[in-house]
């Protein structure tokens, strides 16, 4: 049975293992090398657990004013974690991660669902994502968001190989 509950210290180590898989997975899929999954392992090994606690005590309080997470456990595992942004004008689903083998069960809608009422309904909601991610893009136009036109390209960008980022929106 899926639980999904709000995200404590505790569950760092498991949210961070499942954006790491589902990053591998992903790129793997589209053919590409993703480096920032090896810089996560990397820093995953040199700095332990307790460097991962602090960091989700410290993103609860408010690094990223005003955002949540929760997450997505069977027998007590993450298997996904879903984390969003309230904003004063527009808010920011920021990430959603389920691992592969949990991928299609309807887990991500449920987060996505739990999540939502920590964000201002009346105000819109984007996600960036990969131009060639189209399951996710695909996922998200499930959940009622769609292309705003608007994309980026370029090593200032939160990828690192490149790629084009493309924002989605879903209207209040």
């Amino acid at each position: 049975m899926v639980e999904i509950s709000i995200a404590g210290p505790e569950d760092t180590h498991g949210i961070r293992a499942v954006q790491y898989r589902s990053w591998l997975a992903n790129t793997a899929n589209e053919g590409r090398s993703f480096d920032g999954a090896n810089k996560m392992r990397s820093v995953s090994s040199r700095h332990g657990k307790s460097k991962l606690k602090n960091d989700v005590r410290c993103s609860r309080n408010n690094s990223l004013p005003g955002s949540e997470t929760v997450v997505a456990k069977v027998n007590q595992k993450v298997v996904g974690f879903c984390t969003v942004v309230r904003g004063s004008e527009q808010n920011s689903l920021a990430e959603i991660y389920i691992i592969p083998a949990f991928q299609g069960k309807k887990i991500g809608r449920r987060l996505w669902d739990s999540a939502r009422q920590f964000i201002d309904q009346n105000n819109d909601t984007t996600v960036a994502l990969l131009r060639l991610n189209t399951p996710a893009k695909r996922f998200y136009e499930g959940l009622g968001f769609a292309e705003t036109g608007v994309s980026w390209e370029g090593e200032n960008l939160k990828n690192e190989d490149g790629t084009t980022v493309i924002e989605m929106m879903l209207r209040a």
